[in-house]
């Protein structure tokens, strides 16, 4: 059962929160406010033959170089850099990681730690699992999405030709060691796209993370901190209790895709343009409208979605005019979700309650729905 207990360690200057993710491997997600230098104490259990960084050049000045100098008091270290941007997801940008690595004495007892977003930690994760078919590894969250959503699933990937996530592995890391501090010098927008993710547990799980979303936004002037970082548990809490229904991911808990096929096919198109929070916003929207085509949702909860994501958090959820009705249904069957019936959407029946038949909670669509749905959002989005 997932579990979230308050614990006090000796060289800990501020409580950590424990939460046990019940995903494979055990793995334990420690979330605390300043805890990031910590990590080497952490570690000392691992018994690491030396502790390699992965990061980003933006993240080394605010995060990377303290870090590093905090492990080098207790292991041999090192870093390597990777690109940024969702393009960094390639197969180039892993194989050149694999090599650096080794260059920098990577053996089966280092321990790799992925200090960054979802970008850092897919790379680092998949390099992990590779190296002399597997070593150890650490995710280190920075960002909102990666706090809230990407560590809490073992999915490590890259992008192929024609889309997102087409090549990958489920490979756990050794724990979750997220400082919620570093996430605050992410701007405002960046922020907000990470949020999405926590409001798409909640259209999909009927939680109370909705409540807390709209809370968070409606604070008078920029947020606290404090309100930060007590959304971002709630937010992990949100994705946990889906995940506790089925923690290996092969069933139930698809539902997390919801917003994903629409809008993993936006984000491609979009060349980096859109964030990948800021798509499935998107594609949300899209999808709701596809299940009130298909006669399953009513207008309200249509209008919910928009409510929240638009209203309440200031998103753009149109389709950009930049992209075809066309284009985005071809880039739709590139979905890492598509089986032999075809693209495979997740679809709500109401708030809280995903559409299912027989225990399979995807459903494949007919394609006139999709272009119903799409033109309504290109039409009805955001003014």
């Amino acid at each position: 059962m997932s579990t979230i207990a308050a614990t006090q360690t000796q060289d800990h200057t501020q409580d950590v929160t424990v939460l046990d993710t019940l995903l494979p491997g055990d793995v334990r997600y420690y979330c605390g406010q300043n805890i990031l230098l910590s990590l080497g104490q952490q570690l000392e259990a691992y018994d690491a033959d030396r502790v390699l960084i992965v990061t980003q050049r933006l993240l080394w000045e605010p995060h990377g170089r303290h870090l590093y100098a905090a492990l080098k008091e207790r292991y041999l270290c090192g870093y390597a850099f990777v690109p940024d941007g969702e393009s960094a997801k390639s197969f180039s940008t892993l194989a050149s990681l694999c090599e650096e690595l080794v260059e920098l004495g990577a053996t089966r007892d280092t321990v790799l730690v992925a200090l960054g977003g979802g970008v850092v930690g897919n790379i680092t994760g998949l390099a992990a699992a590779l190296l002399y078919r597997g070593i150890r590894f650490v995710e280190v969250p920075t960002t909102t999405t990666a706090l809230t959503d990407s560590v809490l699933s073992n999915k490590q990937a890259v992008n192929g030709r024609s889309g997102k996530n087409h090549f990958g592995v489920y490979y756990a890391p050794l724990f979750i060691w997220g400082d919620t501090r570093t996430a605050m010098s992410e701007p405002a927008r960046v922020r907000t796209a990470g949020i999405v993710e926590s409001v798409k547990n909640g259209l999909v799980g009927g939680y109370p993370i909705l409540n807390a979303v709209e809370r968070y936004y409606q604070s008078n002037g920029p947020p606290p901190y404090s309100a930060y970082h007590n959304l971002v548990l709630h937010s992990i809490h949100s994705k946990l209790d889906i995940l506790k229904k089925d923690p290996s991911e092969s069933g139930y808990a698809v539902v997390l895709e919801y917003g994903h096929t629409i809008g993993h096919a936006l984000e491609y198109l979009s060349g980096g343009r859109l964030l990948h929070g800021e798509a499935v916003a998107i594609g949300m929207c899209v999808e709701a409208e596809i299940s009130n085509v298909l006669g399953y949702l009513r207008r309200e909860e249509c209008d919910c979605h928009r409510a929240i994501l638009h209203d309440v958090m200031g998103l753009d959820v149109r389709i950009p005019a930049s992209m075809s009705v066309d284009a985005i249904v071809a880039a739709t069957a590139a979905d890492n979700k598509r089986g032999r019936r075809g693209t495979q959407y997740v679809l709500l029946s109401s708030i809280g309650q995903v559409l299912s038949s027989m225990g399979d909670y995807t459903v494949a669509v007919p394609p006139a729905a999709v272009r119903t749905a799409l033109a309504r959002v290109s039409r009805k989005g955001a003014s």
